[in-house]
């Protein structure tokens, strides 16, 4: 099976994993929406907390945990297993998310064209195997063919010089003569 073939499975996985994380930062999936429709409104669109119904301004750096000014920002970190979270504010937050996603999404973007590069190579070589197995095949076939035709011609040159001794031993012994001839009858 190709690489291409199994592409949309690679891709799906890579984007089951960035659900994962997202829902791990929200706790649950929320309403999507369409990008052309997000582009083409006229309100931004703000993440608020699901307790207070705020604006979230931080995020924990190690949990992802997002709070609001009304949230206890005194709650142990789940991450960490410590008392304080790691707070930055949410922009700060987004763009190293956003980083580190751009550097996954590249790494994995490298192991494609890496992989892809290697089936090609795999097919290539493939190719090459076939092609030397063939030209073997019938180097095989050639030699076996003057092989037997040798031991045709072989076997005639046995077989004539068998009749040229029996005819020799036949002059020089009388009784052979006999026995020849009624070999023939």
């Amino acid at each position: 099976m190709s690489v291409l073939a199994e592409l949309p499975l690679a891709i799906n996985s890579f984007f089951l994993d960035v659900l994962c994380v997202h829902d791990s930062y929200f706790g649950e999936r929320h309403k999507t929406i369409s990008v052309a429709i997000y582009e083409s409104s006229q309100f931004p669109h703000t993440v608020r907390c699901k307790k207070h119904n705020e604006k979230i301004i931080l995020a924990c750096e190690k949990c992802h945990e997002l709070v609001c000014a009304e949230c206890d920002l005194s709650a142990a970190c789940s991450a960490t297993r410590q008392l304080q979270h790691k707070f930055s504010s949410l922009n700060k937050h987004n763009e190293e998310i956003k980083t580190h996603f751009e550097r996954l999404l590249k790494s994995a973007s490298d192991k494609l064209t890496e992989i892809c590069r290697l089936n090609k190579q795999a097919w290539l070589t493939l190719d090459e195997c076939e092609a030397q197995g063939r030209a073997s095949l019938k180097l095989i076939d050639k030699i076996c063919q003057e092989s037997m035709q040798n031991m045709w011609e072989c076997d005639d040159k046995l077989l004539k010089a068998k009749k040229n001794e029996q005819l020799i031993a036949a002059k020089r012994d009388p009784r052979l003569d006999s026995l020849s001839k009624t070999a023939q009858m």
